[in-house]
């Protein structure tokens, strides 16, 4: 299983519409700094980002949520995580693909 960090805007770039068609089934996505955006109903990827997400796939970093004053924008389905757990999905998975 991959683990892939976005950490570009949803509504500046396509990075994440990227990520999200080359992420796998079984791969995971971690939403960090302005990544987080894609966690609004409003971003270009949110149709496609939607289903990962309800399979309990995507996840928000917390800490940058609340950065951006998005922790209670964000759609109820983006499981949001501390940097703590961040860290722990990174030693859980292999290998690690950063979109930046």
């Amino acid at each position: 299983m991959t683990l892939h960090i976005v950490n570009r805007s949803a509504f500046q770039d396509s990075t994440l519409s990227q990520c999200i068609t080359a992420a796998a089934a079984t791969d995971v996505i971690v939403l960090i700094e302005d990544g987080v955006y894609g966690t609004l109903s409003a971003s270009n990827d949110w149709n496609a980002l939607k289903p990962i997400a309800e399979d309990l796939r995507c996840y928000a970093l917390t800490e940058d949520l609340l950065a951006r004053g998005l922790n209670d924008k964000a759609e109820a389905s983006i499981q949001t995580i501390n940097i703590n757990e961040f860290v722990a999905l990174t030693t859980q998975h292999n290998p690690i693909q950063s979109w930046f």
